[in-house]
Parts: structure tokens; C-alpha cells; sequence
């Protein structure tokens, strides 16, 4: 079906039955010569039937024969038919119409189509000897006849049944109007077709224009026409139709209709099949000039396309159509990949033929395949294409067919194989394609998605930073060694290149790289050295110190699975000793060795590093000559020889001291063929340090504990002696501790230092020490630290026995004997842990709990006599039976003894055990506050609040007042029912007062302290609100008033007197005066008031 659009955008196809049978009628034009004359042929026009028979029926093998097809203006309006006239006889010589063109009629046209054609006409090749052939298309009108019947109905067509009448005289009498051109047409000999379109017609007076191409079909009646006998004829005319009519041609054989004919053609048709080829890289082209790029969709029968041009050959078409056939089977190779097929390889063979420079592979650039896939394509490459390429002689063409195949590999394996198996190898070839091979190389390094060898590792997932990934790069370069090695430079470069992409992994895990060298080692010298470049630089970075990360590294590099360092090839060997040399460079306490113990504590703290390096296996010479080795090597031995000469210090031996024999031992004897520095040497200097700090402890403790600085006069020299030795453990050697007169100056002090270090934290020990120092500072002036270690101390620990040798029998030892060693003791249980020796007796829970109890027997006697007081004081009614009363007169028999001292505290608790400490500061205040208490009652009912603001500015007289304020406020309510209540309820009430103000003891006790000053403060303003009164009085009724004028100052000063009684001196009020006594009035009335 062809299409065309209209001017206003309307697209009109014509009906495919009609363009066939049209071409059908055209191709059969010689079988029309042994044809009967149409129905509608009439007879009686013998005249012009015979002229026409034998226009079109010469049996002559020297004629042409000629089918017009044209396109006409509408005719509608006027009677008659269009016709060909030339100026041979064949063609009417200009006047008979004897041509008449027609119209197809069939049942699926849906317009009147301005397309019009002729039957075959034959015309003598003799005709073209003599002068050119011209013709025109012309519209005849035939006179009507006088009887009803008209010669000419052969070419009439009537709109209705009504007959017309004509000239019967003359068949070719009528009128003729000519195409509105002033250039006749010219015929060309040659047998086929004539398309023409015609714009303008005048008939009569009418102009009549050629406005719409709705149907264009002249393609499809060349398509249908086509044989293998005419097939370059038809190719000619179909070139005659894209010079005369480009546009129509184009819109008629869009995809559509190249899509439906393709499918439609069969296979044997070959030529019509390449003639649509032709048609669809035409049309492709004109999308391209409008639209830049046009590509073939999806559903296209892109499989009929290639395999008609796989069977094209060169002598089927002219090379100017091959520019055509071309952008055809460039776009179907496109589609074909897309869809992921492999049949447009079988065009690399027409390719040659009509793209020799293999252009179509610049658009499919990127396939985009899998290693897998990428294997299935080479595997059909090598098929149908590689003995087309390794056929091309330009040098040009082959090496851009080797870069396009060499981008589109994933992976060395791919690249390598089109390397040794697809490229045909010459010295010309390698020249130019190693450039493009070493390029893809680099960009397979640098790649993140290369992927990994399915043959070298199948671990089912990968990472692009892994050590299979990096040993792969290094691996595929070690193969391609042999293809670009003899290439320096370049080789060079892609080295440079791997260093490159490798590098990168460290920035994620540095292992990675390390933990191949003993399998990089295995390639060619000239890879591993740069490898080994490479990794050095690396860890230059890496390494700032010795730690377990180098331990790491190192092991890593030689491949080590273990803490033994097995130095196995010359690159780790190489590797290993370069380390050492950064680590010497940033080992700046070795470089700087002025203090050997610094140093060799130094090493100590990374000994496992200097094992793992004095105890490396296998190349290990370079190792062991490097100058940081032998450096350390020779430090550890100089200190061997300070220790075995006992010539280190304390300070030294405390330091290395703190690591264990395990790492001493083999340490010490890092530099030793044999051993130098026994285990049993460790162990006593391990003996000797340890008995010498325990003596300086032993001794500070003594001095510090039992020999108090201001009772001991020269305490102070021996404490000196001890922080001077302590202080100098840097400069005292081992040798010198053991001297046998080093410890002279404490020599009368050391049996007792060492026997009183036990007690120094036991309190019932220091109780018994304290009692006896008391005793001995009553008799003796002066005590000295002789006296304390030979006098004092002996008797006391004999004393301190005695007393604990008596807690085997404890509940009958009485409680005032066990408080003389247990006051003060908070923490039982670990006293009689320190004491455990001495006491030996269970510690049962009830000792425990009755010796916790014993330390609280003075506070609570004490606190139950202050109870006593407060509740006589507050006249609170009890009875001589009551349970305060059964305690206090039985508790002397109670707490007599150790064994009953339980009962005493569970009675206690009984009855005051929810009685807290607030409330027992408060009951121990007001127990001592009798005086106060009488004043508290005398104030009862009077409002104290206005002393707060007759005391001075001073915090402290505030705090008094305040404290009065809310002693008064918390304890009147008791004070007014204290005589009803019980001594149950006076401790429930007394609990919520301390409930409400926990301090209201402190305030208690302050009030108490400061009673008499209170009472006075309370007398004085008492005092002066009566003489406020009175004056006030006096002023009121016998008051002067006397103002007088500042002139200077316009003021006016006011002053209040009064005469006395007894003749006195007239008291005198300024105005400030007077306004004091007015507040005062008003506070004594707003007082009154309220206690009204």
C-alpha cells in the first residue's frame, strides 16, 4: 500500500489489488497481441479499432514497448477522457486519439484517483532513427452524433444511463485540449514505463490543476514489475522516478510498505527483495537528512533483509546503488544486534563488496557483551567473517576492525584469544594493531569491571579490588610479555598502568596487593620487579612505625600463614628489606641511642616484631645485613652485659620487669648464638627488685602509720632517708642493693617495719597501737623511732595478740573490753579477714552482727538518755513500765556482754528503729534545750514575725530571728497538745515534724545557743512599741508643729515638738522622724488586727 500526504497533512493509500494488477497488466504487455478486444470495444468503429490494434498488436521483435502511467487533474466536470498524442502514428500524430488512458476501478477504492494509464503501446524502433518521439497528454471531447448512438463508446464512461449522441460521420471528430506545457515531452527507446505527473489542463475556457497526490503507487508498479530479466531496467526507471519525483517515491515506500513487501515477496524473487533493499536505504537515508538518525523498530523483518543481501552480487546492481545498500544493511546489522543475534556476521562478505572500508561497525561500536557471550560471538566470527577480514589488503581497514574487536573485550582471556586466533599476524599488521591492543590492555587494567577468569577462579562472586583481580592483571600482562615486551616503552607504559589500577585497591585493602607477591614472583623479571616497585612505594606510605600492621604486611608478602617469617623469593626478600629501611628511618629513639634502657624497652614493646625478624627462615642474608638489624642486634647484646655485671638500675629492672619471662627470655637472647641471659637469672632479679621495693614499702608504712611526725621527733629523717631512695631508682644499680651495708641507717627498724606492714590498714590493730602511744607519750618527753620499733611495737603486737585470743570464747567477753579495739571499725567482714590469723573462731553472722552492733553502743545509749530527758521535759505521760523505762534502767545489765548485745539492739529497734537520724538530731537538740523551750512557751501566743524586721542587716541575726520563726511555727502544735498524747504518738509526731523540715534540729540547736539574745530582741521590741505609743500620743494632742523657709534654697523645713511633763528638754521630730513613726503606727495596727 502507498501512501502520500496531502497539503492539509491527510495521508491517502491506495488499495493494494489495484497497484498489482496495474503492474500485472504492464508486464504481460506482449501477451495482449493474442488477446480479444474488451466488452466495451465498439465494434462499429472499425476506422479507429483497426488503428488501434495495430498500435498496440505489431508483432514486430523491433519494437519498444511503452506503458504510460500518469498523474492527471480531476475531469469531472466535463465530458470526454484524457489520451496520449505524439508525433508518430503510434500516438495519433498529434490529432487522433487513439491512446486513451484509463482508471482502475476496484471494489476497495474509496476516492476517484487522479492516476491514470495506457495499455502497452508497440512502437517501431525505426521511429527513432529519423527524428526524436515526442508526446503530450491531451483531454478529447467528441462531437455527439445525430443518431443515439456513438462510435467512440469504447472510451466513453457515463455517469447515468442515458445515452449520448455523437457524430456517426467521423470516429475521430471532436474537440482537443492539450496539457498546459510549453515543452513537449520526450519518449526514450526503450521498452518500459513513462511516469509522468501533469499540473495543468484548460478545457475550453476551464483551468483544471493537479492539486492532491493522494495515491502514488508508481513504485509498487515498478516493484511488481520486476523480473530477473528486466530487473536493471527496472533499476533505471526506479532511478528516473527518485530524479523526477523524490519526495513521492519517499513517502510511498516508508517502513510499512518495505515491511509488508519483504514479507510478502518469497524467496525466489530475489530481485525484488534486493529492489526493496534499495527502496529501504533510500528512505532510511531521507529520515537521516531530516532527523539525524533513524533506526530500524522493533518487529522489523530484519532476518529476509540480510539474507537477501547475503546472496548480493557485484554485477547485480551499479556501484552508484551500493551508497543505498549500504545504509540498508547498516541499520539491519544495528537491529540485529540489538537483538542480540549473531546472523549479520554473514554480511561481513557483501560488506566487502559494497562498504569495502567496513564502516558499519563504527555504529555498532559497543556491543556490550559477556565473556560468555563474547565467546559465542568470536566462535560465529570466525564462521562467517574472518576469512573476509584477513582478506583485506589496506592496512587501514584491518587494524580498524582489530580496535573494534579488541574494545569490545571484557577481559584478558577474550583479548588474548582474538589476539592469537582471530588476527592473521603480519609485521605491517602488528605495527599497527599493538598500539590499539595495548590501549585496550590499559583500559582493562584501569577498569573496575573487568572480570575474573571462570577458568582460574570460580569463587561465584567477585570484586574488582580482590587479589584475584589484582594477580589477574599482572598474570595477563606476563602472557601478552611475548606479544609487546620487545615493545620497552610501551610495555612500560601498560606496567605503569597496572601499578596504576592497583594502587587504587590499596585505597579499600592493602592486603589485597600484598598477599600475592610470592605468586607475582613466579612471572617475568621484568613484572615483578615493577610490582615489586610498586608495593614498596605503597608501604612507604603505610608505614609510620613499627606495630602490628607491618608484622602483618610482612607476612602478607611472603605468603606466611603463621607468626614464622619464611622468606621464600628474591621479591619478598627484596620487599622485606626496604621495610626494614623505612622503619630505620622513622625510629627515632634507636637513631638517637643515648639512653640504652629507653631503648631497649623500646624493643621490648615490639617484640613481636623484632622475633618474628631475628627468627625469619629461608633468604635471609640481605635481612641480616641491613644496618637496622645489626643496630638492634648489638643494642640487646650491650644490655645482656649491663645485666650480667648486675650494672642496671632499679629503675631499669622495674621497667622490664613488666613483661613476662616468656618474652624476656627469648628477647634477651635475640643476639646470642647461644643463650646469655638465663631463666633462672630472670627469676632472681625478678626476686632482688621485688624484695627491694617491699622493704622501701614496708619501711614508708612503718613511718607513716606508727610513727606520727608531730610525737616522733626524727621520724622526719628516716621518711627523708626512704623518699631519697625511692627517688634515685635510676641511678642505684642492682649491685648496690645488694650491698650488705646498704640498709645501715634502717637496720634497727626493718624486723618491725616488716611485721607491722601487715596492720598498717587494720583498724583493731591501730586502736591497740593508739591506746599504748597515748600511754607511753603520758611518761616519755620525747619519743624517738628507735623506741617505737624496740619498745612500743613489741609490746603492742604481744597485747593485740592477747586481746584477739580472747574472740575464741566472745560471747562471754563483756562489751566495754570488744569497743576497745572495735571503735571506729566500719567494715567488719574485712577486719576479720586481716585478723583471721589471730582471732581463729567462725564468723558466724551473729559475731558479725553483734560486733556491726557494738560500734553503735554509745550513740544509741547516749541517744536513748537524750530521749529520756525530752520526754520528762515534755511532761509526755509514761509509766515506770513502759518499754523506754525497761531500757534505760536495763541497759547497763544488757550491753554488759558481748553475747547479749543483740537482744538490747533488736528490743531498740523494736520500738525506735523507724526513727531516723533527723529525728534523733532533733530529740538530741531539744534534750539540750530546756531553757529555750521555757522561753518558746512564753511567746506561745504572740506573732514574732515583726522581729525579723527590727534586727540589723547582718545574715547571722536574720538567720536567728528566722530559725525562732519556724522553731515556733513547727513545734507549737506539739507544744499544745504534748501533755495529751502518748510516748507512741509524741515520736509519730515528732517523725512527720522532721518529715516536714528535716533540719529544724540545727535550727533548734541555734535558737537554743542564742536564747538569751533572742529573748532580749524580743524584750526590746516589746519595749519599743509601748514608747512609740506614747509618743505618738504626745503628738497628737500636744504636738508644735513649726515650718520654716530656706529663702536660698526654696525649700521648707518642718520640725514636731512637744513640752514634758517634768520640764525637760522638748523632744524635736524632723520630718524623716515623723515618717518612722508613721510606719510604725501602721505596723503595730496591722499586728493588732491581726491578732484580733
Amino acid at each position: 500500500m502507498s501512501s502520500e500526504t496531502n497539503k492539509d497533512g491527510t495521508v491517502i493509500l491506495l488499495d493494494k489489488s489495484t497497484v498489482e494488477t496495474l503492474s500485472e497488466t504492464s508486464v504481460q504487455a506482449d501477451d495482449f497481441e493474442h488477446q480479444s478486444q474488451p466488452e466495451s470495444t465498439n465494434t462499429e468503429n472499425k476506422n479507429f479499432f483497426k488503428g488501434w490494434k495495430k498500435t498496440i498488436f505489431v508483432d514486430d521483435s523491433s519494437n519498444i514497448k511503452v506503458t504510460f502511467h500518469v498523474y492527471l487533474p480531476s475531469f469531472e466536470f466535463v465530458e470526454g477522457y484524457p489520451i496520449v498524442v505524439g508525433n508518430i502514428e503510434e500516438l495519433g500524430n498529434w490529432e487522433n486519439p487513439i491512446v486513451k488512458l484509463k482508471q482502475q476501478e476496484g471494489e476497495y477504492l474509496h476516492f476517484k484517483s487522479n492516476y491514470w494509464y495506457s495499455d502497452p503501446i508497440s512502437i517501431p524502433l525505426d521511429r527513432f532513427n529519423n527524428y526524436e518521439v515526442k508526446y503530450k497528454y491531451a483531454f478529447f471531447i467528441p462531437k455527439p452524433r445525430i443518431e443515439g448512438k456513438s462510435k467512440f463508446s469504447l472510451f466513453t464512461k457515463h455517469k447515468s444511463d442515458e445515452k449520448k449522441k455523437y457524430n456517426d460521420d467521423d470516429p475521430d471528430e471532436g474537440d482537443l485540449y492539450s496539457e498546459e506545457n510549453e515543452q513537449l515531452r520526450l519518449l526514450e527507446k526503450k521498452t518500459g514505463f513513462k511516469f509522468d505527473i501533469v499540473q495543468v489542463f484548460v478545457i475550453k475556457t476551464r483551468r483544471t490543476e493537479f492539486r492532491s497526490l493522494r495515491d502514488f503507487v508508481f513504485t509498487s508498479i515498478i516493484l511488481n514489475s520486476i523480473t530477473s530479466d528486466n530487473f536493471k531496467d527496472k533499476i533505471m526507471e526506479y532511478q528516473g522516478l527518485m530524479d523526477n519525483f523524490r519526495n513521492p517515491v519517499l513517502h510511498e515506500t516508508d517502513i510499512d510498505f518495505i515491511s509488508q513487501n519483504i514479507q510478502k515477496t518469497k524467496s525466489k524473487e530475489y530481485e525484488k527483495r534486493i529492489f526493496l533493499c534499495l527502496l529501504l536505504g533510500n528512505y532510511i537515508h531521507f529520515r537521516q537528512e531530516s532527523f539525524s538518525r533513524f533506526d530500524l523498530p522493533n518487529g522489523f523483518p530484519v532476518a529476509q533483509i540480510i539474507d537477501t543481501l547475503e546472496k548480493f552480487q557485484s554485477d547485480l546492481l551499479p556501484g552508484e546503488f551500493y551508497d543505498a545498500l549500504n545504509i540498508t544493511m547498516t541499520a539491519a546489522i544495528r537491529l540485529n544486534v540489538i537483538n542480540r543475534s549473531f546472523d549479520w556476521l554473514k554480511l561481513f562478505k557483501v560488506a566487502s563488496i559494497i562498504n569495502p572500508h567496513f564502516s558499519f561497525i563504527e555504529v555498532i561500536q559497543d556491543l556490550k557483551y559477556s565473556n560468555d557471550r563474547m565467546k559465542n560471538f568470536l566462535i560465529e566470527y570466525t564462521k562467517s567473517a574472518k576469512s573476509i577480514v584477513n582478506q583485506i589488503k589496506n592496512l587501514s581497514i584491518y587494524s580498524n576492525i582489530g580496535r573494534w574487536l579488541f574494545y569490545n573485550c571484557n577481559s584478558f582471556e577474550i583479548l588474548l584469544f582474538i589476539w592469537t586466533d582471530i588476527i592473521e599476524h603480519t609485521t605491517e599488521r602488528d605495527i599497527q594493531l599493538i598500539k590499539y591492543f595495548c590501549l585496550r590492555v590499559e583500559q582493562l587494567i584501569s577498569s573496575s569491571h573487568a572480570t575474573s577468569l571462570n577458568n582460574y577462579y570460580r569463587s561465584g562472586s567477585y570484586d574488582s579490588n580482590d587479589s584475584n583481580f589484582i594477580y589477574e592483571i599482572y598474570y595477563y600482562l606476563s602472557i601478552i610479555f611475548p606479544i609487546v615486551g620487545k615493545h620497552a616503552k610501551i610495555f612500560k607504559d601498560l606496567l605503569d598502568v597496572a601499578a596504576g589500577r592497583v594502587k587504587n585497591c590499596a585505597l579499600s585493602n592493602i592486603s589485597n596487593i600484598l598477599t600475592i607477591t610470592p605468586v607475582i614472583s613466579t612471572l617475568e623479571k621484568e613484572i615483578h620487579d615493577s610490582y615489586g616497585e610498586m608495593v614498596k612505594e605503597l608501604l612507604k606510605n603505610y608505614i609510620n612505625k613499627i606495630d602490628n600492621n607491618v608484622i602483618r604486611y610482612l607476612l602478607q608478602v611472603c605468603g606466611c600463614k603463621n607468626e614464622v617469617l619464611f622468606i621464600q623469593n628474591g621479591l619478598s626478600e627484596n620487599i622485606v628489606y626496604h621495610v626494614m629501611t623505612y622503619l630505620e628511618a622513622k625510629d627515632k629513639i634507636i637513631k638517637n641511642n643515648t639512653n640504652l634502657s629507653a631503648v631497649i624497652l623500646k624493643l621490648l614493646e615490639n617484640y613481636r616484631f623484632w622475633s618474628l625478624i631475628f627468627n625469619a627462615t629461608g633468604l635471609v642474608d640481605n635481612l641480616y645485613s641491613h644496618p637496622y638489624v645489626k643496630q638492634v642486634q648489638g643494642l640487646i647484646f650491650k644490655f645482656d652485659a649491663v645485666i650480667l655485671r648486675e650494672d642496671i638500675t632499679i629503675r631499669s629492672l622495674q621497667e622490664i620487669l613488666e613483661y613476662d619471662t616468656e618474652i624476656l627470655y627469648p628477647f634477651l637472647n635475640l643476639s646470642a648464638e647461644k643463650e646469655k641471659i638465663s631463666e633462672v637469672l630472670i627469676k632472681n632479679l625478678r626476686k632482688n627488685y621485688h624484695g627491694y621495693i617491699l622493704k622501701i614499702e614496708q619501711l614508708r608504712s612503718f613511718y607513716d602509720n606508727f610513727c606520727p611526725i608531730e610525737k616522733v621527733k626524727d621520724v622526719q629523717n628516716f621518711l627523708y632517708d626512704i623518699n631519697n631512695r625511692n627517688n634515685n631508682l635510676g641511678n642505684l644499680t642492682l649491685k648496690e642493693t645488694l650491698a650488705d651495708n646498704h640498709w645501715d641507717f634502717h637496720k634497727k627498724n626493718i624486723v618491725t617495719a616488716r611485721k607491722a606492714h601487715k596492720w598498717a590498714k587494720s583498724h583493731t590493730f591501730y586502736n591497740v597501737f593508739d591506746r599504748g602511744l597515748k600511754f607511753n607519750s603520758y611518761y616519755e618527753n620525747e619519743l624517738t623511732v628507735e623506741y617505737i620499733a624496740q619498745t612500743l611495737m613489741p609490746a603492742v603486737f604481744i597485747e593485740y595478740n592477747q586481746l584477739c585470743q580472747q574472740y575464741k570464747e566472745w560471747e562471754s567477753l563483756k562489751c566495754s573490753e570488744g569497743i576497745l579495739i572495735w571503735k571506729n571499725v566500719k567494715d567488719i567482714e574485712k577486719e576479720l579477714n586481716l585478723i583471721s590469723d589471730y582471732i581463729q573462731t567462725e564468723k558466724s553472722p551473729k559475731l558479725i552482727k553483734t560486733l556491726k552492733y557494738l560500734s553503735l553502743v554509745p550513740t544509741q545509749i547516749e541517744r536513748l538518755q537524750q530521749l529520756s530527758i525530752v520526754v520528762d521535759m515534755f511532761k509526755i505521760t509514761h509509766t515506770k513500765d513502759d518499754w523506754l523505762e525497761r531500757i534505760v534502767n536495763q541497759e547497763a545489765l544488757l550491753i554488759e556482754w558481748l553475747g547479749k548485745l543483740v537482744n538490747f539492739f533488736e528490743i531498740f529497734n523494736q520500738h525506735l528503729g523507724l526513727i531516723n537520724n533527723d529525728c534523733w538530731d532533733l530529740i538530741k537538740e531539744l534534750s539540750k534545750a530546756s531553757d529555750f523551750i521555757v522561753f518558746l512557751y512564753k511567746i506561745a501566743e504572740h506573732d514574732i514575725k515583726n522581729l525579723v524586721n527590727s534586727v540589723d542587716e547582718s545574715s547571722y541575726e536574720e538567720d536567728k530571728v528566722s530559725s525562732l520563726i519556724q522553731v515556733k511555727q513547727f513545734l507549737l502544735p506539739l507544744l499544745k497538745s504534748v501533755e495529751r498524747l502518748s510516748l507512741k504518738k509524741f515520736l509519730i509526731e515528732i517523725s512527720n515534724i522532721t518529715q516536714q523540715n528535716a533540719k529544724l534540729g540545727s535550727k533548734v540547736a541555734l535558737c537554743s545557743s542564742n536564747n538569751m539574745a533572742l529573748q532580749n530582741l524580743y524584750n526590746s521590741i516589746s519595749n519599743k512599741e509601748e514608747n512609740t505609743r506614747e509618743k505618738i500620743r504626745n503628738a497628737a494632742k500636744r504636738g508644735t508643729y513649726t515650718f520654716e523657709r530656706d529663702i536660698k534654697g526654696d525649700t521648707c523645713k518642718v520640725t514636731l515638738s512637744y513640752s514634758t511633763f517634768r520640764g525637760t528638754t522638748k523632744p524635736s521630730y524632723s520630718l524623716t522622724d515623723l515618717h518612722d513613726l508613721r510606719e510604725r503606727a501602721e505596723n503595730y495596727s496591722f499586728g493588732s488586727h491581726r491578732q484580733l
